[in-house]
Protein backbone atom coordinates (compact mmCIF):
# COMPACT_ATOMS: atom_id res chain seq x y z
CA UNK A 1 0.00 0.00 0.00
CA UNK A 2 1.31 3.42 -0.91
CA UNK A 3 1.89 5.45 2.24
CA UNK A 4 2.44 9.19 2.46
CA UNK A 5 5.23 10.64 4.65
CA UNK A 6 2.64 11.23 7.41
CA UNK A 7 1.73 7.53 7.36
CA UNK A 8 -1.69 7.97 5.72
CA UNK A 9 -2.45 6.03 2.57
CA UNK A 10 -2.14 7.82 -0.76
CA UNK A 11 -5.32 7.91 -2.86
CA UNK A 12 -5.72 5.30 -5.55
CA UNK A 13 -5.89 6.60 -9.12
CA UNK A 14 -8.29 5.17 -11.69
CA UNK A 15 -8.37 6.49 -15.26
CA UNK A 16 -11.57 8.28 -16.28
CA UNK A 17 -12.15 5.88 -19.20
CA UNK A 18 -12.26 2.95 -16.75
CA UNK A 19 -14.64 4.81 -14.44
CA UNK A 20 -16.88 5.43 -17.48
CA UNK A 21 -16.70 1.71 -18.35
CA UNK A 22 -17.79 0.85 -14.79
CA UNK A 23 -20.65 3.36 -15.03
CA UNK A 24 -21.79 1.81 -18.34
CA UNK A 25 -21.62 -1.67 -16.80
CA UNK A 26 -23.71 -0.57 -13.81
CA UNK A 27 -26.25 1.14 -16.10
CA UNK A 28 -26.56 -1.95 -18.35
CA UNK A 29 -27.41 -4.08 -15.31
CA UNK A 30 -29.39 -1.55 -13.31
CA UNK A 31 -31.81 -4.22 -12.05
CA UNK A 32 -29.21 -6.78 -11.05
CA UNK A 33 -25.73 -7.14 -9.57
CA UNK A 34 -22.52 -6.84 -11.56
CA UNK A 35 -19.02 -8.11 -10.86
CA UNK A 36 -15.68 -8.40 -12.57
CA UNK A 37 -12.07 -7.42 -12.39
CA UNK A 38 -10.06 -4.30 -13.16
CA UNK A 39 -6.83 -5.42 -14.79
CA UNK A 40 -3.48 -3.68 -14.36
CA UNK A 41 -0.10 -3.56 -16.04
CA UNK A 42 2.82 -2.57 -13.80
CA UNK A 43 0.31 -1.64 -11.06
CA UNK A 44 -1.61 0.82 -13.27
CA UNK A 45 -5.29 0.00 -13.96
CA UNK A 46 -5.83 -0.51 -17.71
CA UNK A 47 -8.94 -2.65 -18.31
CA UNK A 48 -12.40 -3.59 -17.05
CA UNK A 49 -13.45 -7.23 -17.52
CA UNK A 50 -17.09 -7.88 -16.55
CA UNK A 51 -18.16 -11.23 -15.14
CA UNK A 52 -14.69 -12.69 -14.59
CA UNK A 53 -12.48 -13.31 -11.56
CA UNK A 54 -9.09 -12.87 -13.25
CA UNK A 55 -7.97 -10.49 -16.02
CA UNK A 56 -8.33 -12.25 -19.39
CA UNK A 57 -5.44 -10.38 -21.08
CA UNK A 58 -1.94 -11.88 -20.86
CA UNK A 59 0.44 -9.85 -18.71
CA UNK A 60 -2.32 -8.22 -16.64
CA UNK A 61 -2.83 -8.66 -12.93
CA UNK A 62 -5.93 -7.90 -10.85
CA UNK A 63 -5.82 -4.27 -9.67
CA UNK A 64 -9.24 -4.68 -8.01
CA UNK A 65 -12.29 -6.91 -8.03
CA UNK A 66 -15.48 -4.91 -8.45
CA UNK A 67 -19.05 -5.73 -7.55
CA UNK A 68 -22.40 -4.21 -6.86
CA UNK A 69 -24.74 -5.47 -4.17
CA UNK A 70 -23.66 -8.66 -2.47
CA UNK A 71 -22.51 -10.63 -5.54
CA UNK A 72 -18.97 -11.86 -4.90
CA UNK A 73 -18.96 -10.40 -1.40
CA UNK A 74 -17.40 -13.56 0.04
CA UNK A 75 -14.03 -12.71 -1.56
CA UNK A 76 -12.32 -10.30 0.83
CA UNK A 77 -8.72 -10.82 -0.30
CA UNK A 78 -7.10 -8.03 -2.28
CA UNK A 79 -8.61 -4.74 -3.36
CA UNK A 80 -12.42 -4.64 -3.55
CA UNK A 81 -14.38 -1.93 -5.37
CA UNK A 82 -18.08 -1.52 -4.62
CA UNK A 83 -19.98 0.24 -7.40
CA UNK A 84 -23.50 1.63 -7.32
CA UNK A 85 -25.70 4.19 -9.03
CA UNK A 86 -27.56 6.78 -7.02
CA UNK A 87 -31.11 7.76 -7.94
CA UNK A 88 -29.85 10.35 -10.45
CA UNK A 89 -27.59 7.88 -12.28
CA UNK A 90 -24.36 9.12 -10.69
CA UNK A 91 -21.69 6.46 -10.23
CA UNK A 92 -20.58 5.90 -6.66
CA UNK A 93 -17.36 4.01 -5.95
CA UNK A 94 -15.91 2.80 -2.64
CA UNK A 95 -12.74 0.79 -2.28
CA UNK A 96 -11.15 -1.41 0.38
CA UNK A 97 -7.78 -3.14 0.54
CA UNK A 98 -8.02 -6.68 1.89
CA UNK A 99 -11.59 -6.02 3.03
CA UNK A 100 -10.55 -3.83 5.95
CA UNK A 101 -8.85 -0.57 4.95
CA UNK A 102 -11.03 1.88 3.03
CA UNK A 103 -9.12 3.73 0.32
CA UNK A 104 -9.74 7.10 -1.30
CA UNK A 105 -10.21 6.97 -5.09
CA UNK A 106 -9.32 9.70 -7.58
CA UNK A 107 -10.62 9.60 -11.14
CA UNK A 108 -8.24 11.29 -13.58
Amino acid sequence: MNARPDGSLAPLIIPRRLAIALLAEAQRHEQGPVHGVIGARDGVPVSVSPGVAVPPAPGETAWAHYRSGTVGSEAKVGRQLLISLDTKGVLQLRCWDDGAVERELHIV
